[in-house]
């Protein structure tokens, strides 16, 4: 089996898969084209990204200068803080575009 082939029974089986029209076209209603799942991930995002940036750089930081977990609560609360203005922002545009 060649790999054209292979690619064509994959595009088949998920043009079948209410990921597209029987005319090749993305549906619109489709739960993956949606604008909802576009704003989930956004905001998701937006709450798990600065979280985690902030606890490897607030613990390397909290191990280099030896202020045990100082650094690592103020990065935290910089996280937070971040993550609220942005999901706002967010929640702001969406609001504009449904209305």
């Amino acid at each position: 089996m060649k790999i054209s082939q292979l690619f064509d029974i994959v595009w088949l089986a998920l043009s079948h898969f209410q990921f597209m029209d029987n005319d090749n076209k993305p549906k619109k209603d489709s739960l993956l084209n949606s604008e909802y799942l576009q704003v989930f991930a956004k905001v998701s995002v937006w709450i798990v990204g600065p979280v985690i940036a902030s606890l490897i750089i607030g613990k390397y930081l909290d191990n280099k200068y030896n202020s045990t977990p100082w650094i690592l609560c103020v990065a935290l609360a910089l996280s937070f803080t971040l993550s609220m203005v942005m999901i706002v922002k967010i929640a702001k545009k969406y609001d504009k575009n449904t209305k």
